[in-house]
């Protein structure tokens, strides 16, 4: 039996189940279907948009992509050298230390300062696009800071406003020398991400190099064009720079406890919200068994006519694959609509229990604040990929519910049943 003769029997059997017992069934396991999809898409689309918030942000300001820690200082046609490497986006000398910043009121806050050529702003474009100007200029010169802005607000700073660093230094503990300078503030800029935009200050390479740290103190910031490429990237910039590939250290080593909590948040939330496809794999399950055991007259024929049990199953598989694709595509297409009109559905969500709540005079409620996330709206970002995946599980789990639900087929004895017939 050729698929067109398969197809042409699903459908006919797809109509007489209708007339026999209506539309409910298939109607709710295309709901359930649609519904697991949506939540799905939207859920992960959210968590994708704090995380990559978050993630991206280090990346970009904090730990690059590669960092090399030389043993000499490197000279300029090494650093070209990199720089030349098509797979790089970025390489920028950078020196940090850990200081004590003080206000004009004296109020006193740990402080990392790190030091950049002002080049660093122009070459590299990640760095640029996520340092967020609040006010004044966010390119550090000679004698000037930049700080965040969380920072500028716990200590009352503003742009042109100074502020004093200690910084320690020495070869061990017994002989620190404490290292004081006073720099103004030429501009705040904000990140999203709490920690830098509140305990970060740049300045140029060479204010850091004459009050903070010295040249051997110098590391090398990396991009790469994909980030995911940093092993074999690591290998071949080490070869390129003749030094130990151990000299060059992974983004991955960087808040590695951090990054392994959000994956591990994602994919137990993919696994939970999940559950829906089973309970609808279920469902389908149940009903094409149903369907096998109202038919097993006319499969019986089919039997004696030489049709093999295979081709008897795909015609009843054919309704399950039905199922998931009307449900997957519609929860793919209702899971976007949602991803990308999160903030005003919160909104209105929001607006509507205030008005209930106030006819019972009980106080507001508050889906979501910029204080306590730290975001000026809820982030959504959707993945092609997810997206792809999803729905294909959702085809893939109704097909295979269907699938299972016909082996009954093999069941059926021809000659029993034309018997009783």
């Amino acid at each position: 039996m050729k698929v067109r003769g398969i197809f042409f029997l699903a459908l006919r059997y797809l109509r007489s189940r209708r007339r026999e017992r209506g539309w409910a069934a298939p109607i709710l396991s295309v709901a359930g279907l649609a519904v697991g999809v949506l939540t799905l898409n939207a859920v992960l689309a959210v968590m994708n948009g704090f995380q990559l918030t978050f993630i991206e942000s280090i990346l970009e300001v904090s730990s690059y992509h590669l960092q090399w820690k030389p043993d000499t200082p490197v000279p300029p046609p090494t650093l070209a050298k990199l720089r030349a490497d098509p797979g790089v986006l970025a390489v920028e000398p950078f020196v940090e230390s850990q200081t004590l910043v003080s206000g004009p009121d004296g109020q006193e806050r740990p402080a990392l300062v790190r030091g950049l050529e002002p080049q660093a702003w122009t070459r590299d474009r990640g760095l640029a696009r996520h340092m967020i100007r609040v006010s004044g200029d966010i390119v550090p010169s000679q004698g000037v800071a930049v700080i965040g802005e969380e920072m500028a607000r716990n200590l009352g700073l503003g742009v042109g406003d100074k502020i004093s660093l200690l910084a320690l230094g020495g070869k061990d503990f017994s002989l620190l020398n404490p290292r004081y300078q006073t720099l103004r503030i030429g501009g705040i800029f904000r990140t999203g991400y709490y920690e830098i935009d509140s305990g970060w200050i740049f300045v140029t390479l060479s204010t850091a190099l004459s009050s903070f740290a010295s040249a051997k103190d110098e590391r090398i910031g990396i991009k790469l064009r994909n980030e995911d490429d940093d092993q074999a990237m690591r290998v071949r910039l080490a070869r390129e720079a003749d030094v130990p590939a151990a000299q060059f250290v992974s983004w991955r080593v960087y808040n590695a406890a951090f990054f392994g909590a959000l994956k591990t948040e994602k994919n137990a939330m993919m696994l939970l919200v999940g559950l829906v496809f089973l309970v609808v794999g279920v469902n389908i399950f149940h009903s094409q068994r149903r369907t096998v055991q109202e038919h097993a007259e006319e499969i019986a024929v089919w039997q004696a006519l030489g049709v093999s049990g295979s081709r008897i199953r795909a015609v009843f598989a054919w309704e399950g694959l039905g199922v998931g694709l009307v449900g997957a595509l519609l929860g793919t297409l209702l899971g976007l609509a949602v991803a990308h009109s999160v903030p005003q559905i919160l909104s209105f969500v929001q607006n509507l229990l205030n008005e209930i709540l106030s006819l019972f005079r009980s106080r507001g409620v508050t889906l979501f604040s910029n204080e306590a996330f730290y975001l000026p709206a809820v982030p959504a970002r959707v993945i092609p990929s997810e997206v792809a995946l999803i729905a294909s599980f959702a085809v893939l789990s109704a097909a295979l519910a269907a699938w299972f639900a016909s082996s009954r087929v093999s069941r059926i004895i021809p000659t029993e049943v034309l018997k009783n017939e």
